[in-house]
């Protein structure tokens, strides 16, 4: 069914329920409080770089090729404040992996990080995002495009 929610992403004792064939309006429904920050429990500060994504999905995707990564709690909202000054004391560069699709605040709410997307359109079908890609082209030429992405190689 339509209705039935197909994955769960906790943060402490709040949820994110995200239900791929639902309308849009009811895709995605959370109890997260204003400071959560998707991703910011699996930080493992071994990097000096941090990846500012779109959504946990990806969060997760960027973690299974040993990327460091967190993303706001929704689309338009930015990182809390507080998180970002916590981020510039531990990482040496911060960069913006974005959708495709040009929707998006990271113009606006990190106007001096450098901003990567994945490659192509989403009008002519191309994935829109890095877990879209992994879904297509699998998870080496995915990692593949993130190293030549963001090592310009």
């Amino acid at each position: 069914s339509q209705s039935r929610y197909s994955a769960a992403y906790r943060i402490w004792d709040r949820y994110q329920l995200y239900s791929p064939l639902a309308d849009k309006k009811r895709k995605f429904r959370n109890n997260w409080l204003e400071y959560y920050v998707p991703g910011y429990e699996q930080l493992r500060y071994v990097s000096d770089l941090l990846i500012i994504t779109k959504s946990y999905k990806d969060v997760m995707m960027f973690d299974s090729s040993n990327y460091e990564a967190v993303s706001p709690r929704g689309e338009g909202i930015p990182l809390p404040v507080e998180f970002m000054e916590h981020a510039k004391s531990h990482y040496k560069r911060i960069v913006v992996w974005q959708d495709n699709d040009g929707k998006t605040g990271a113009n606006k709410y990190y106007p001096d990080l450098e901003r990567f997307v994945c490659p192509g359109s989403p009008e002519t079908g191309d994935p829109k995002d890095p877990t879209d890609y992994c879904k297509v082209y699998g998870p080496e030429r995915t990692l593949q495009l993130i190293n030549n992405t963001l090592w310009r190689q």
